[in-house]
């Protein structure tokens, strides 16, 4: 997962995907079959842990590393 976000319906989903669902009207939740509202929240705590994990995975001189290391430190408000 790169880019994690909360939907209306409470869940974690991949930006790109939830979007899909999201170009479909009226939008319901994969999950709950709720219907969606069209609002996406960044989950900042799964993406640093996400980072933090392929930190500790990856070797050194990765770029995914980095890259998800920078993308969760600009996301810290």
């Amino acid at each position: 997962m790169r880019d994690p976000v909360v939907a209306s319906d409470g869940h974690t989903y991949e930006r790109v995907e939830i979007s899909r669902v999201l170009q479909i009207y009226p939008s319901r939740s994969p999950l709950t079959r709720e219907r969606l509202e069209p609002h996406l929240y960044p989950n900042r705590a799964l993406l640093a842990r996400i980072a933090n994990h392929e930190v500790g995975v990856r070797p050194a001189g990765s770029a995914g590393g980095r890259h998800l290391a920078a993308i969760s430190a600009s996301c810290e408000l």
